[in-house]
């Protein structure tokens, strides 16, 4: 697959970047994409900014200028037309530095890294017909699937590094492929590019649906 190709097709029907210069877009994404550093260094910045109102993007000798929702969008683009879709199994170090505090505490406070293995890929953060997806479900390693340690969904931008690579044959680069090329076609976006409210109402609705479903499963048991 043309990853290069790819984010120019994307960029031309994607309406949320056609007041920009695509071209200048196109050449400062391939210039990001092709760096995983650059791609992550860029949105650690991003997340550091107190005004967030305004952020540039240079590459090629280009410089774009974005609105914070363009540039979430357009980080969303390239991380989906460039980044590595891991085979499950692998086994990824977190970057803790996006944990909340207890969880990192727990890590830092004896020098240890958090390790995670990748058990599934692209799957909707809410349910089906959700407009968001999470890059990767995961189990701590080496515990993987227990009772007593829920599953954790990671984005590309949480991972600090690759520590093993999973499986991988032709078919799964077969069925990867088509995963990529689905997910630009059908517009979603991964929860590591929310703004923090968008990410506030996607938690309102998750919680909202658990309630309802919590409250029908408790209305079958005392109609049982």
């Amino acid at each position: 697959m043309d990853k290069n190709q790819l984010l120019e097709d994307s960029l031309k029907v994607y309406a949320d970047f056609s007041g920009f210069d695509l071209e200048h877009l196109k050449q400062v994404g391939v210039h990001i994409g092709n760096s995983p550093a650059a791609l992550k260094q860029l949105y650690m910045s991003y997340l550091k900014k107190d005004d967030k109102s305004e952020i540039a993007i240079t590459g090629r000798g280009i410089e774009v200028k974005l609105d914070s929702s363009s540039f979430l969008k357009f980080m969303n683009l390239v991380d989906v037309c460039y980044s590595e879709i891991l085979p499950i199994g692998s086994v990824v170090e977190a970057d803790l530095e996006q944990f909340p505090k207890g969880f990192r505490k727990m890590y830092e406070t004896n020098n240890e890294v958090a390790l995670f293995v990748i058990t599934g890929r692209k799957s909707p953060a809410h349910d089906a017909k959700s407009p968001v997806y999470v890059d990767y479900s995961a189990r701590l390693f080496p515990f993987g699937e227990t009772e007593f340690i829920p599953a954790f969904h990671l984005s590309n931008m949480m991972i600090k590094k690759v520590v093993h690579k999973g499986f991988t044959n032709a078919d799964e680069v077969k069925f990867t492929e088509k995963m990529r090329q689905d997910i630009v076609n059908s517009k979603v976006r991964s929860i590591g590019f929310l703004s923090e409210d968008e990410f506030k109402t996607l938690e309102t609705k998750i919680s909202n649906t658990m309630t309802a479903a919590l409250g029908a499963d408790q209305q079958l048991g005392g109609d049982s």
